[in-house]
């Protein structure tokens, strides 16, 4: 699930168009919070602006493994090597500083200003250190899938992020305090 920023950026690579013409997503205007014992309540992307200018600012929701793939062959199609399925084992500082040379599990290396890591974040080879947390605030998500989920649009009051295939994700985040 994906926060209103990301269609711009999506926009700008070229990618929007790709990820519209799939079906891996659904569209969503904001999102439902509770906080403290608070009753729920609605809150929609960039509301301000969207008050000033009328224009209703939106995200979407994916089936992850479907999008990633979008992004990955989109990127192959503007230019990137792709390297699926490779390990690395080493990377490593250029000397004069303008990028890496990462070894592969097979032996061989390759050379980039640029890579993408998409192992996942259990991986620290690039890092070369055991990954920090990314911010203070000590946080967890937990989720699950339910399939039988009844769209939005069929149910009364609040609303349901739904998936193709009839699955539904339904989310926690929870905080140290």
């Amino acid at each position: 699930s994906f926060a209103h920023p990301l269609i711009p950026v999506l926009e700008e690579s070229g990618a929007l168009d790709k990820v519209l013409a799939s079906d891996c997503w659904v569209k969503k205007f904001g999102g439902i919070f509770q906080w403290r014992g608070e009753d729920p309540h609605v809150a929609y992307f960039d509301h301000v602006n969207t008050v000033r200018d009328g224009v209703h600012r939106w995200a979407m929701h994916v089936n992850r493994s479907e999008f990633d793939k979008i992004l990955l062959d989109h990127a192959a199609d503007v230019g990137a090597e792709v390297f699926e399925g490779a390990s690395v084992t080493k990377c490593e500082l250029l000397p004069d500083g303008t990028g890496r040379e990462v070894t592969l599990k097979d032996g061989r290396t390759v050379r980039a200003g640029w890579f993408v890591d998409a192992s996942g974040r259990r991986n620290s080879i690039v890092a070369n250190k055991k990954r920090d947390w990314l911010s203070g605030y000590r946080n967890i998500a937990i989720w699950q899938h339910y399939l039988g989920g009844k769209t939005t649009q069929s149910l009364p009051g609040d609303w349901n992020i739904f998936r193709d295939k009839d699955i539904s994700p339904i989310g926690c985040f929870a905080f140290r305090d």
